[in-house]
């Protein structure tokens, strides 16, 4: 079986100018491929639905709704269970194979929940976590995730202030488990739910209205029918060189190695990374940057791995013109980072110079000057109101941290720059969850 990962190195320049340092980057593109055998892993979930009384409404039935299309994307090897919490956790329904007749009790189950009382979030997350480990075996390979899905804030169990406490929950009960982390609305905690999925190896989406919650439940969704990769370590090594990660990924090391860890990657899914390396005056002739990386075949359960390299030679006629695909890869980590300061410089009243960066951001995009890029600046432009007065940003905040956030990790959250970033698969999804929408027959093969 052919890699599941297709991985370049990419240096800014292949050439430099010799007898002075540098300060330069590298590109590490990591891209899933596609499943020209339409198989994929077995799914096996709990959706943990918050039932609180302020679900109320048009929000609990938005929420059903998207359960129902849940279900029906999902196979007789697929498991799903539901598992509610207010003030209390119950178990709705536990994790069931979605044959026909499990299709029946998932109805029955979503059909019943009603909206009561408080959120106890972190009660709600262990009793999900629990009734999918107390399930019977899943299948080999199966893809295990809790999607928790919030309208407010936790006011019962752990609070959201304590991260301390949730850090301690997520260790203790985690495991090789995921989480994806859904929110509606903008008075919930957009910055504690991205903290929370990146403590949790899943994803983090933003509903804005009704509607959206279909949309991340179909995202979600077409990543997981999408499994590609997992487990995903890069190792760059450039002697001589300080390397330091620009993205918003875990990583670690110092000098001239860096290791950096990614979560899993769908099909036809890509990340650009960014790494700045620091060069001191080299009399060296060349410098060689080696990359190995290692994942996990989400298909087929295997490790597998590859191997790059690449040189930047030195000259007296250095440098050679930038590489576009890196210039493209800087401006947007450039771009996150700057809505992350704007956001900063907002939570303190400093509204000009929040509107100060965001500009400046965009500058450096239009400087790119490829379709693609320019695109982008003019999402990020499209920002500038939101951080005019408090009230505005107020509003706005989920918004604004979404969209950092898509921009930071290279995927959907339910932003309004998604589209730059949804695969194929989450695309049809979207057209599935529609609302009056009846799913199509499935193009996947069920799973092995």
């Amino acid at each position: 079986m052919s890699n599941a990962l297709e991985v370049l190195l990419i240096p800014e320049h292949s050439q430099l100018k010799a007898g002075q340092a540098h300060r330069v980057h590298a590109l590490i593109r990591v891209e899933a491929l596609g499943r020209p055998d339409l198989m994929r892993p077995p799914l096996d979930l709990v959706a943990c639905i918050d039932v609180s009384g302020s679900m109320a409404g048009g929000k609990l039935a938005a929420v059903k709704r998207a359960l129902h299309s849940l279900g029906s994307e999902l196979g007789a090897g697929d498991r799903l269970g539901i598992t509610s919490f207010s003030t209390s956790v119950k178990q709705e329904l536990p994790p069931t194979a979605m044959d026909a007749q499990g299709k029946v009790q998932l109805r029955r189950a979503v059909d019943a929940l009603t909206d009561t009382e408080s959120t106890n979030m972190s009660g709600g997350l262990v009793g999900a976590i629990s009734d999918l480990r107390a399930a019977p075996t899943p299948a080999k390979g199966a893809v295990r995730r809790v999607l928790l899905f919030t309208d407010g804030h936790a006011n019962h169990g752990v609070p959201e202030n304590d991260r301390t406490g949730w850090s301690a929950l997520l260790r203790e009960c985690i495991g090789d488990l995921s989480v994806s982390w859904f929110g509606f609305g903008e008075d919930h905690d957009a910055d504690f739910l991205s903290w929370l999925a990146d403590q949790s190896k899943g994803n983090a989406y933003v509903a804005k209205d009704e509607d959206a919650i279909a949309d991340a439940f179909a995202k979600e969704l077409g990543g997981l029918l999408g499994a590609r990769a997992s487990n995903i370590e890069l190792e760059l090594s450039v002697p001589g060189a300080a390397l330091s990660l620009l993205n918003d990924e875990k990583n670690e090391g110092r000098g001239e190695r860096l290791t950096i860890k990614l979560d899993d990657l769908s099909c036809d899914e890509r990340r650009d990374l960014v790494v700045e390396m620091a060069l001191p005056t080299v009399t060296a002739e060349k410098l060689e940057l080696r990359l190995h990386a290692r994942w996990r075949d989400s298909l087929s359960g295997t490790e597998q791995t590859a191997e790059t390299q690449e040189t930047i030679t030195f000259s007296a006629n250095g440098p050679d013109a930038p590489r576009v695909e890196v210039q493209e890869a800087v401006a947007l980590v450039h771009a996150a980072n700057a809505q992350k300061e704007a956001r900063a410089y907002a939570e303190n009243g400093r509204w000009e110079d929040a509107a100060r960066v965001i500009r400046a951001a965009v500058v450096v995009l239009e400087g790119v000057g490829t379709v693609r890029v320019m695109n982008l600046a003019q999402h990020v432009r499209s920002l500038l109101p939101e951080y005019s007065d408090a009230a505005q940003y107020r509003r706005s905040r989920s918004k604004l941290k979404s969209s950092e956030r898509a921009m930071s990790k290279q995927r959907s959250t339910g932003s309004e720059v998604d589209g730059f970033f949804e695969t194929a698969g989450q695309r049809e999804q979207k057209e599935k969850f529609k609302p009056g929408t009846t799913s199509a027959p499935r193009r996947r093969s069920p799973p092995h």
